[in-house]
C-alpha cells in the first residue's frame, strides 16, 4: 500500500479536494456536520491538521464551488491493504447520483494509485 494520502480528484461535476477552513459554514448549514456552527468550525480545525498526513485520505465533496459532503477512508489495515469508506452529503445534494460519482473516483485511486485491496488479503489490481 502506498501512503500517498489526499490528492485532488476530478469528476465529471465534482472537485474533491483537501478540507478547508472556509468549508464549516457550508458543512454546517446543510447539516452535513456539527451540531452547531461553533463545532462545526472546531471539527474542521481539528481535521486540517491532517490534510498533509500521507496516511490520512479525507476529501471534501466540492459542488459548484461550495462544499457539499465529505468522504473519507478510515480504520485503515496496513498489513492487509484495505479501509473502510464513510462518507456523508447535504441533504439538499441527495439522490442525484453525486456521491456514488465520488465514491467511485476515491475507490479508483485508492485502488489503483495507492494499491489499496478490494478485500482483506485480496492481491494487488494489474
Amino acid at each position: 500500500m502506498k501512503h500517498l494520502g489526499t490528492h485532488e480528484l476530478h469528476t465529471p461535476r465534482l472537485l474533491l479536494r483537501k478540507l478547508r477552513k472556509e468549508d464549516a459554514e457550508c458543512l454546517y448549514s446543510i447539516g452535513s456536520l456539527g451540531n452547531s456552527l461553533e463545532e462545526a468550525v472546531q471539527l474542521v480545525e481539528n481535521m486540517i491538521q491532517y490534510n498533509d498526513d500521507p496516511f490520512t485520505f479525507h476529501w471534501t465533496l466540492d459542488y459548484q464551488g461550495k462544499a457539499i459532503g465529505r468522504i473519507k477512508a478510515w480504520e485503515i489495515h496496513p498489513q492487509h491493504n484495505y479501509a473502510q469508506l464513510g462518507y456523508d452529503v447535504g441533504e439538499p445534494f441527495r439522490g442525484q447520483g453525486l456521491m456514488t460519482e465520488a465514491v467511485r473516483a476515491v475507490s479508483e485511486y485508492l485502488l489503483k494509485e495507492c494499491e489499496f485491496n478490494r478485500r482483506a488479503g485480496a492481491p494487488p489490481l494489474p
